[in-house]
C-alpha cells in the first residue's frame, strides 16, 4: 500500500466512515463531525477550544484531501448515470414527436384560474350582501 493510499484511508478513519463510502456519507460525516467539533461552541474553556480547533483541523483536512481523491464530490450521485429523456421512455413511436407540455404553464394557468373563480364568488357573496340588507329595511 503506497503512502497516498494510506493518506486516504486515514482520512476515512478521520471523518468516521468506511473506505469506499459513498459522496453523500463523506459529505454527511463531515457536516456532522464539523458541527460537533465547532471552536465556538468552546468559547468559554479555553483547553477545549484548543482541542476543538485542533480537531476541525484535522476534519478539514481529511474532507479537503477526499474531495481531492474523489473528484465526483460535489456532484450528485446519480449523475453518473446516463440521462433518460423522459419523450424516449414514453415514446413508442420513436418517429412521431410527442406533444410537449409545458407543464410551469399549465399549473400556472390553473392557479390564476383558481384565483379569479375566487374573487368571482368572493364578489358575488358582496353582491348578495348588499341585495338582502336593503331588501329586509324596504320590506319594514
Amino acid at each position: 500500500m503506497g503512502p497516498i493510499q494510506h493518506d486516504i484511508l486515514k482520512c476515512y478513519d478521520i471523518l468516521d466512515v468506511r473506505s469506499g463510502a459513498t459522496v453523500s456519507q463523506v459529505r454527511k460525516a463531515y457536516v456532522e463531525l464539523a458541527h460537533v467539533w465547532d471552536p465556538v461552541k468552546y468559547a468559554g474553556n479555553p483547553v477545549l477550544r484548543v482541542q476543538a480547533e485542533t480537531k476541525r483541523a484535522e476534519i478539514d483536512a481529511a474532507y479537503q484531501a477526499l474531495t481531492a481523491f474523489l473528484p465526483d464530490i460535489n456532484r450528485p450521485e446519480d449523475a453518473c448515470a446516463a440521462p433518460v429523456r423522459p419523450a424516449d421512455a414514453i415514446n413508442d413511436q420513436p418517429g412521431k414527436p410527442l406533444a410537449k407540455t409545458p407543464t410551469l404553464l399549465l399549473v400556472c394557468v390553473i392557479f390564476l384560474t383558481a384565483i379569479v373563480m375566487g374573487l368571482a364568488v368572493f364578489a358575488l357573496w358582496q353582491g348578495v350582501q348588499r341585495v338582502v340588507p336593503s331588501a329586509a329595511v324596504a320590506a319594514e
